[in-house]
């Protein structure tokens, strides 16, 4: 594998890596925290849902209040006065002040007057919890002495209704309570629609009976009930809606509503976007670098590496090594290995230049020396030798013929004696 080649795939590899922690620090990081955030959002809503109820519960409050800490109401109850009826106490009371139930109960729990009214139809309606006459009853919204003020939901077959009991007394709040201002107004669909549009929230309203909630919805509210679940609790729906999910209860501390409320998982949604768009973004900047990383690599270690190699590739023993790059300035490991190469090119270069001067004196020396190898045949008698041709020759001739060797003649001693008996030699 060539280093280019596992560059590249270092490279790539560490994209892989990159793009891989990326992804998880997505899933379980970053979209857990705008599914939280997301839960906040939807308690906050719900939480803002209850705390507009309560609000129309206090102005219901202020209302009441108005009526039963004023001395008119307060000789009303005592002596029940037609006048006080004639002009305060007729159909138009209800428009004006934006309720559907006045009553006026004195300490007995007698009705002294009272009345349910329909705003949406104009009509008076006859509720079962509130009837007009409870000749010697006992109230059960009053408190036990009716000096405490109450309030909060109270179903009837017309709905559910906000309701609010007032002690009845002087305007300066002496004297002894004669009796409770009760007023009511419904929680119908307009509303609601009205209180959901003023907090933009979405909400919606449900009786808590068997048979008129899902499974789900029920152990919801056994859960919230029991204290198991948060208050508000927060369902995921789908990937779209996340639902909110409150247990209203009523003036006698019994769970009897369900507030929900559907809200659009928008920051998830926008979350997500911006952390796709932003991965994205990483990537390309990660391709980038690599890119920018291979090229610079390649241009500054690959190349200059491939190249050497190249040219190493191309030595011959039986020609010279040629120096690779002499003009290189380079002063990092590139630049020593180039300059140490192209120094043992020189010192090879020199060794080889001495060995094929000696090889070159050798075959010199070779050429100049000629061996005589095999048998030869030589006369017995005269001493001469049959050359390749079948001719005989002097030892002399033949000798001469076949090697670089010269002869020169003289006599020996021996034979000097014999043939020149008369010549001493030896002087």
């Amino acid at each position: 594998m060539s280093t280019r080649l596992r560059i590249f795939l270092i490279l790539l590899l560490t994209f892989i890596v990159y793009a891989l922690l990326a992804l998880t620090t997505q899933r379980f990081i970053f979209f857990p925290k705008f599914d939280e955030l997301e839960k906040y959002e939807v308690l906050k809503d719900i939480q803002r849902a209850q705390a507009a109820l309560e609000r129309e519960k206090f102005h219901l409050e202020s209302l009441t209040f108005d009526w039963g800490y004023w001395d008119d109401t307060y000789h009303f109850i005592k002596d029940r006065n037609r006048q006080y009826i004639k002009s305060n106490l007729n159909l138009t009371i209800f428009a004006d002040i934006k309720v559907n139930l006045v009553y006026f109960v004195d300490l007995a729990g007698r009705v002294v007057w009272g009345k349910a009214y329909d705003l949406e139809t104009g009509k008076l309606i006859e509720l079962q919890g509130f009837p007009e006459n409870m000749p010697g009853g006992h109230f059960s919204l009053l408190s036990e002495t009716a000096d405490t003020p109450r309030s909060g939901i109270f179903i009837t077959e017309k709905g559910p209704m906000l309701v609010t009991a007032t002690p009845i007394r002087q305007s300066s709040g002496k004297g002894p309570t004669r009796g409770s201002v009760v007023m009511g107004r419904f929680l119908t669909d307009n509303s609601l629609a009205a209180l959901a549009k003023q907090i933009q929230v979405p909400i919606r309203i449900s009786p808590i009976k068997d048979g008129l909630s899902s499974t789900e919805e029920q152990n919801i509210i056994s859960g919230i009930v029991a204290g198991n679940l948060q208050q508000p609790f927060v369902q995921e729906v789908n990937e779209d809606i996340n639902r909110g999910y409150a247990v209203l209860y009523d003036i006698f501390k019994n769970p009897v509503l369900l507030m929900k409320a559907d809200i659009n998982r928008s920051i998830s949604k926008q979350g997500r976007k911006a952390v796709l768009a932003g991965t994205v973004l990483l990537a390309l900047i990660g391709v980038l670098v690599c890119l920018t990383l291979y090229f610079v690599l390649k241009v500054v270690i690959t190349t200059p590496l491939v190249k050497l190699a190249d040219h190493m590739a191309t030595i011959n023993k039986d020609k010279p090594i040629l120096t690779f790059d002499e003009n290189i300035t380079r002063s990092d490991e590139i630049g020593i290995l180039t300059r140490q190469f192209n120094f043992l090119a020189r010192e090879v270069n020199g060794k080889i230049g001495d060995q094929n001067r000696l090889i070159s004196d050798l075959q010199t020396a070779l050429k100049e020396i000629k061996t005589l190898k095999g048998i030869i045949p030589i006369c017995a008698a005269c001493k001469k030798i049959r050359n390749d041709s079948g001719y005989w020759q002097q030892i002399e001739s033949y000798i001469q013929s076949h090697s670089e060797a010269d002869f020169s003649h003289g006599i020996c001693p021996a034979c000097s004696k014999k043939l020149y008996p008369d010549i001493d030699m030896d002087c």
